[in-house]
Formats: C-alpha cells, structure tokens, sequence
C-alpha cells in the first residue's frame, strides 16, 4: 500500500463455494467466511492460488482515496 489504509477480505479458496471464473475480467465471485485485516501505508500482502482475497473494503466510516501497488506473477 502507498498510501491510505483499506480492509482486505481474506479466505482459503477450500472454504468457500465458488461462482464461474472469468479470464476476460480476472474475478471470480466466491462465498464464504472471510476474515477482514486492515492493509495500510507501508504493509503489503502476499496472495498465493489457494488465498480468496476482495479488495477494496471500506476502513472506517466513509470510503478513502487510496494508492496501491499490484502485481500478478503468472504460475508455472
């Protein structure tokens, strides 16, 4: 994170029901229990295949301008 702070929701992909993936968008709807950690200025996070993760959540009371940094590493 750059800058500002978001909440992240997180969960292993085992313990969620799964909607259809698509390619084209990169997002895959997913239900499930998720745990919500705050992501701030200066942290990062690490996903692998099995993380669920849903970015963007709202920390606090009103939605925040924030500036991230994201990279994909292709597997195999």
């Amino acid at each position: 994170m750059i800058e500002g702070t978001e909440r992240m929701g997180v969960c292993h992909r085992g313990n969620c029901v799964a909607d259809v993936y698509d390619p084209e968008t990169d997002f895959q709807a997913l239900q499930g229990a998720a745990e919500f950690p705050e992501f701030r200025t200066g942290t990062f996070m690490v996903f692998f295949l099995q993380d669920a993760h849903m970015p963007q959540v709202i920390a606090g009371e009103f939605p925040a301008t924030v500036r991230k940094a994201v990279f994909k590493v292709p597997q195999g």
